[in-house]
């Protein structure tokens, strides 16, 4: 902990030493500059701008401490706050906080607790509003969820109180974009050559697929795969809730649905996209998951000239 001398000593008369030097140090800097340069850049500013801080001030701290400052407040305003490093594990599929201070993962299949928390309650919920700001949405007693995509297309759902009993619960699903192509699940052993091999032949005989499995048992990323067999001369629209899909064919249209408004108006539903894409000339129309009314419209779709159309739903078996 740094020793503050009497001249400092009301810069930290409430609150900890990183809670003060990071107010005086968003002071200092642009942030609306710092947005525009490279991470590098972004940590070096810090770095320098922390140093300045200190020199002027007249903290005594170490060297060390200093670094881990620069990346504590680094992550805290430009990336995840505590989790950064739980975001940018590949191996790591899912994150679910379930309070400020119990912060589970999935990874291999497996759930654990982690040694990774928040200050308290309140800090947990700043970051979440933090993340979800950006995206148009908002999280208050009117609007106590939030379900949205990231920049590096992860899905998170935000629950506050008093929806949820434990304040502020986050559950974040990764994007995991390791799994490409058939090979990979070839090697993994998820299938074998025989059963590639079959499906690959319906995909390019434009035999309709539907996709079923559990929760979390690689639905998307199985149809993301198959759905790469389809040749580059083809339209494909491609319609989900939150954009997961990342299709490497050469003519592809992406719709997403959209929630209502805060006043409840604006709602776009997967059976609007679905009804809607009938009439933008598809090839073939691939929605990331039907679960509601929309099944009618998918099915009747794939039966009125649309071969080769390409869906999932959570189902424990065919």
């Amino acid at each position: 902990m740094a020793e503050v001398n009497e001249k400092n000593k009301d810069l930290f008369k409430k609150d900890s030493v990183y809670a003060q030097i990071s107010r005086v140090l968003v002071e200092s800097i642009n942030l609306k500059e710092m947005l525009n340069l490279k991470p590098s850049r972004r940590i070096e500013k810090i770095y320098h701008t922390l140093k300045q801080i200190v020199e002027k001030e007249k903290i005594v701290i170490n060297h060390g401490r200093i670094a881990g400052l620069v990346k504590e407040i680094y992550e805290e305003t430009f990336e995840y706050g505590p989790i950064s490093q739980l975001m940018k594990n590949n191996d790591i599929t899912e994150i679910m906080i379930n309070d400020w201070d119990k912060i589970y993962i999935e990874a291999g299949g497996n759930i654990r607790k982690t040694r990774v928390s928040f200050n308290n309650k309140q800090h947990l919920r700043n970051m979440a509003e933090k993340i979800i700001s950006p995206l148009g949405l908002r999280l208050d007693e009117s609007c106590p969820m939030a379900d949205a995509r990231l920049a590096d297309g992860s899905r998170i759902n935000t629950v506050i109180s008093p929806v949820s009993i434990q304040d502020t619960v986050v559950t974040i699903r990764k994007f995991k974009p390791d799994l490409l192509c058939i090979s990979d699940l070839l090697k993994n052993g998820t299938l074998d050559e025989r059963i590639a091999s079959f499906i690959k032949s319906c995909v390019l005989n434009k035999i309709n697929i539907i996709i079923s499995g559990a929760t979390s048992t690689g639905k998307t990323t199985f149809l993301n795969i198959i759905a790469n067999f389809i040749s580059k001369c083809e339209r494909i629209i491609t319609i989900e809730e939150t954009l997961e899909l990342d299709l490497h064919c050469g003519h592809v249209v992406k719709l997403e649905a959209r929630p209502a408004s805060i006043e409840g108006r604006g709602e776009i539903t997967i059976r609007d996209l679905v009804k809607n894409s009938l009439r933008m000339r598809p090839d073939r129309i691939i929605v990331g998951e039907i679960r509601g009314n929309e099944a009618i419209d998918v099915l009747q779709a794939m039966n009125t000239g649309h071969e080769g159309s390409m869906t999932t739903v959570h189902a424990n078996s065919p």
